[in-house]
């Protein structure tokens, strides 16, 4: 192994130090938000909605079942909610000059929020639900302009490095611990190894904890930190492979 191995070993193996040191909110919340979960019109709607009916907002539409905790939101009825996830993803994408793959990426941020930050539950708790909506546009909007602003100042390359200075503190994601346990990682991890074939998604594991170790999916692929060479398109793959297993836990 020469010097310059040596050195980015050494590299890899502090940043694995510094990032298991940090609170699981914060790493999950990370990996959660490289993995655009919570980044489509339904998805995002239907949490949004699902924490509506638990913040006792009013006016809501009716629904057969009524979820009693954030891990029960997955149950609502598919399409619950979907009209205000396609109106939060036209205003990302206003703000965002049309770029679907940015809009997706701040509905995936606020889902997180949404989940793990009480202020906002606080801010819809027990109002009319325009009024809730509002408060969700107002997040969206901000965290839009808030990404351009800092994307614009920084020069970042891409929404994952710009994301992680507007969302680092992980001080108000409290949250994010009850939606899913750090005491289940080991068995999402058996869950990706069992699930998936691995001569299609080889890795897959490995893919995850990276994103844990606070790896972005583009540092992924290019430093080649999976065992089986992969694109970016490929890696495309994965993302939705581990947004299908973590769907049973969260």
């Amino acid at each position: 192994m020469d010097s310059k191995t040596r050195l980015i070993q050494a590299s890899q193996d502090l940043r694995k130090i510094v990032y298991a040191s940090l609170p699981w909110r914060v790493r999950l919340a990370r990996a959660l938000r490289q993995l655009k979960v919570g980044g489509t019109a339904e998805d995002f709607g239907r949490t949004a909605y699902g924490l509506f009916l638990l913040a006792g907002v009013t006016d809501m539409p009716e629904t057969p079942f009524m979820p009693k905790n954030t891990r029960e939101i997955s149950r609502l009825p598919k399409g619950y909610g979907y009209d205000f996830g396609k109106a939060v993803e036209k205003l990302a994408l206003s703000k965002l000059n049309g770029n679907k793959s940015n809009a997706e990426d701040i509905l995936a941020s606020v889902w997180v929020k949404m989940l793990g930050d009480d202020r906002i539950k606080n801010l819809i708790s027990g109002k009319p639900l325009n009024e809730a909506r509002n408060v969700i546009f107002a997040v969206v909007r901000n965290a839009s302009l808030d990404f351009l602003k800092s994307k614009r100042n920084k020069n970042h390359d891409d929404f994952e490095d710009a994301a992680e200075e507007l969302d680092s503190d992980g001080g108000s994601l409290e949250g994010l611990d009850q939606v899913l346990l750090e005491g289940e990682k080991e068995d999402i991890m058996r869950d990706l190894e069992r699930v998936v074939n691995p001569r299609l998604v080889p890795d897959l594991p490995l893919y995850f904890q990276l994103l844990l170790d606070g790896y972005s999916s583009s540092e992924i692929v290019e430093k080649h930190l999976l065992p089986t060479d992969v694109s970016a398109v490929s890696l495309d793959r994965y993302r939705k492979e581990v947004q299908r297993v973590l769907e049973k836990h969260i």
